[in-house]
């Protein structure tokens, strides 16, 4: 849907692996191009437009606009947040 090519990786895991790598690069133990030693591609994906998700990406859109201004208030600052 977004027309982006992306990119494959060895282990697919997810949000776990990911947030282990962010982990290691905030205390130092790992730089941003380590990610290729940790978890290496190994395939592309290009996109493939596909004509039946394009209503869906426009409603997306539509309602993104919308309410983007929204995700910027905090709870306790007026805007009906909680927490």
């Amino acid at each position: 849907m977004t027309g982006l090519p992306q990119e494959l990786r060895r282990v697919t895991l997810g949000a776990s692996y990911g947030d282990a790598f962010l982990a290691a690069q905030a205390i130092g133990a790992a730089d941003a191009e380590a990610i290729d030693r940790w978890n290496p591609p190994v395939g592309c994906c290009d996109p493939r437009p596909v004509p039946a998700y394009e209503t869906h990406w426009r409603i997306f859109r539509a309602l993104y606009e919308r309410t983007k201004d929204l995700m910027r208030l905090r709870p306790g600052d007026g805007g009906g947040g909680t927490g």
